[in-house]
């Protein structure tokens, strides 16, 4: 039998939640933990059809590993120092 459909609502609470997870993260433990918590009995097969929470899953899985985002590695000496500039600037103000 086909898993229900995840809401809206219930995508952005599952997200919310990768975002707050503690701890050893696997998509079994994930799917437990919204069976608990929100009540939906749902597959990783599923979950991994929504991007968002597919993408949620990746970068905390990457914090938990300790790797860098990628936005973090493409950032440049001149990135930081218009970062200061602007920090700069605005204490002025």
């Amino acid at each position: 039998m086909a898993a229900p459909k995840i809401s809206v609502v219930e995508q952005r609470k599952i997200e919310v939640l990768l975002t707050k997870w503690i701890g050893k993260l696997t998509w079994d433990l994930l799917t437990t933990e919204i069976y608990l918590v929100l009540g939906v009995k749902t597959t990783r097969q599923t979950l991994c059809s929504y991007l968002g929470i597919q993408t949620a899953y990746k970068i905390k899985k990457n914090q938990l590993r300790g790797a860098v985002p990628q936005f973090y590695i493409n950032t440049t000496s001149s990135d930081v120092k218009l970062a200061e500039q602007i920090k700069n600037l605005k204490a002025r103000n």
